[in-house]
């Protein structure tokens, strides 16, 4: 962020800067019609500021000095204007070129007069123009009770602003302070500088070297008055430039003739610098402020210094409480300077020049500037701003006159308030929503882990359930069966069928085994190894029973994962519905078909027996139902399908295990086409 002033300069020494880079050496402000008509005539003379070379022709009329436009300004950049008669000036490019400048800037609408546009109710003092991103804001239709209504865009923009007092008010000597309100915390001086000057001169009396101290704002000490206040002690160690054999001292109320203010000063003295032990001695010897014999002259008069400058009643001395007499210039004309000048100080002959001097005086000052002025924001961010604008006395203390002009700057829509919000709700939401899935999750993967665990145990209690029931009842058949034929050693025929089964219970209990190993194995878990180890099964039985065995598959047989539990279960459930078949029903042919209805799977066993003298698609406990039929029913509860059974005497039975949603996370693979497979 940067601030840059728009000065105008009034002495040589000095230059004029808008916007931190240098232009010409003199800034004229001037009103409209303030300069004089050309004429031979002396009544048409008036005072006038002009420059001392006559070659430029370049003046103006000082009677109505003000700077409510900037319009330009001579190329002499080492000569300073004075008050004298205006003449004809010579028509000189430079000339022509200022009264361009002064044509235009006069004839621009609402630039020196734009008083109502400044939102205040006071006449004297306003905001006159106000510029952003260089376009001009002069119509008071866009100014609406203190506030700028025009739509700005979103984002930083550049601010420019002049302020000042009326062009009609001919004897204003206010200061003017101005402050940003929502970027500055304190008032800002509008300009204004005062000098401490020191020059050196040759033994011809030519300017050899000279050194600028400037003053602005209020010194560290200032408290409102000279009585409160106290003085800062200033040092400056300079160096006597070559063919130096004076020097001379200069306190003017400088830069500008807009500059108000006061500057006091005291104490001044000279050391030469040295690395002698030898005690230190002032050179200066007009440090002592005592009145000259002349005591009654108009203007005060002191021994070493002299009043100058217009009028040069603002040149004072003044008195300390303490007695103690001062140099001050307490400027309150916007239209004049003031200033002290020493003596000429001549060099002893010990001081040569490349010396070193030290400087050092007391001094006091509040400085200001009574004129308009613009003040430059670049890159001011979005928010509101109030510019304010205020009049004090010269020397700092408070009148009452202030105006205003608030300008609201809008964010992007994604630095807006309602925005900023909805984001951090969404983001609230959804660091919510996360929290809650992963705590989900957690809980799911407890609970998976949980019911794996539960089925584990389930399998557990299963394959102990089917070794106690089935291999053990086996196993117990087998030793009676042995511990009888034993005793039937004497009837070789009882033995002999004794041994007979024997062997078939324990070709059974081998056929039990495998099937258990297979049910709890996992590279089973599928449903081909289903259909595969069914039909092995089925081929065999059927076989020994004298019974043709038909298969009806898909051409695609999908690629499902059936874990132990539903795998083991169906497949016995399969096997029952088979022994059936085969034992009780006298078919001479049985059909294994699989079907998939959507996310069904669906295991039919058929046969073309005798078939059932009820039908026991009814729940289990009605008439007609036996063990088989009720293991069958429950084991497909088990898993979660449905046992359904169809059968008319005389034309055969049939079968379906139905397992519901089998088919949610299959895909298809090749199986055995629909064929026959006879037993």
């Amino acid at each position: 962020m940067s601030r840059r002033m728009m000065r105008t300069n009034r002495f040589g020494y000095g230059s004029s800067h808008f916007g931190g880079a240098p232009i010409c050496n003199r800034l004229i402000a001037l009103e409209k019609g303030s300069v004089p008509a050309l004429s031979e005539s002396k009544a048409d003379c008036k005072p006038a500021l002009r420059c001392q070379n006559e070659n430029c022709g370049f003046g103006f009329d000082a009677g109505g000095f003000d700077l409510p436009a900037l319009v330009g300004s001579c190329r002499c950049s080492a000569q300073m204007p004075k008050a004298t008669t205006f003449r004809r000036p010579v028509f000189t490019p430079c000339f022509l070129k200022s009264l361009l400048v002064l044509a235009f800037a006069v004839s621009l609408p609402g630039f020196a007069r734009t008083q109502n546009s400044a939102v205040t109710n006071i006449p004297s003092l306003g905001i006159n123009l106000l510029l952003i991103d260089h376009h001009t804001f002069r119509s008071s239709a866009k100014v609406r009770g203190g506030v700028l209504t025009e739509h700005l865009t979103p984002g930083s923009h550049h601010l420019l602003f002049y302020f000042g007092p009326s062009a009609t008010n001919q004897n204003w000597t206010s200061r003017l302070r101005y402050q940003l309100d929502g970027l500055e915390t304190d008032w800002q001086e509008a300009g204004g500088e005062m000098r401490i000057a020191v020059f050196f001169y040759s033994t011809n009396s030519e300017i050899v070297g000279n050194i600028i101290y400037p003053v602005r704002g209020d010194s560290k000490g200032w408290r409102g008055s000279l009585e409160n206040s106290t003085f800062n002690r200033h040092l400056e160690r300079v160096v006597v430039p070559e063919g130096a054999r004076s020097m001379q001292v200069k306190i003017t109320s400088g830069d500008t003739l807009e500059t108000v203010g006061l500057i006091a000063f005291k104490d001044f003295k000279v050391f030469q610098s040295g690395g002698t032990n030898a005690p230190r001695v002032n050179l200066w010897p007009y440090t002592s402020l005592n009145h000259d014999t002349n005591a009654a002259a108009p203007s005060p008069k002191l021994a070493g210094w002299a009043p100058g400058g217009f009028p040069s009643r603002m040149a004072q001395v003044l008195a300390l409480p303490s007695g103690q007499r001062i140099l001050a210039v307490v400027d309150d004309s916007r239209n004049g300077y003031a200033e002290w000048i020493s003596e000429m100080f001549y060099f002893r002959d010990d001081i040569q020049p490349g010396d070193s001097l030290e400087l050092i005086w007391q001094q006091l000052f509040t400085v200001g500037m009574a004129a308009g002025r613009s003040v430059d924001y670049s890159h001011v961010a979005p928010g509101n701003y109030t510019f304010r604008v205020k009049a004090v006395s010269p020397l700092g203390a408070e009148l009452g006159q202030q105006s205003s002009l608030a300008i609201c700057i809008p964010n992007f829509i994604w630095q807006t308030t309602w925005f900023i919000t909805l984001v951090l709700i969404l983001a609230a939401g959804g660091l919510g929503y996360w929290v809650r899935y992963l705590t989900r999750r957690r809980l799911q993967f407890r609970l998976e882990r949980l019911e794996h665990q539960r089925a584990v145990q389930r399998e557990r209690e299963r394959i102990a359930r089917d070794i106690h029931d089935d291999l053990g009842a086996n196993l117990a058949q087998i030793a009676m069966l042995s511990e009888l034929a034993q005793t039937d050693l004497h009837h070789p025929e009882q033995a002999r069928q004794r041994l007979n089964k024997i062997f078939d219970v324990a070709t059974s209990l081998t056929r039990q085994l495998d099937e258990t190993v297979w049910a709890v194995n996992p590279l089973h878990d599928s449903l081909e190894d289903i259909i595969a180890f069914l039909g092995n099964f089925a081929q065999e039985h059927c076989r020994l029973a004298g019974i043709r065995c038909r298969f009806d598959m898909p051409e695609m047989v999908p690629s499902l994962a059936l874990t132990s539990a539903p795998r083991h279960n169906l497949f016995l459930a399969a096997k029952e519905a088979l022994q059936n078949a085969v034992k009780h029903s006298r078919a001479t042919e049985v059909w294994i078909r699989l079907q998939l209805r959507g996310e069904d799977l669906i295991f039919i066993i058929e046969d073309n027996g005798q078939g059932l003298a009820r039908a026991e698609n009814q729940p289990p406990g009605t008439s007609g139902g036996g063990n088989g039929l009720l293991n069958m029913r429950r084991r497909l509860e088990e898993i979660g399908g449905r046992f359904e059974i169809e059968s008319r005497p005389g034309q055969g039975t049939t079968v379906r295990l139905i397992l519901f949603g089998a088919m949610k996370s299959s895909r298809p693979s090749h199986g055995a086409a629909p064929g026959e497979m006879a037993g």
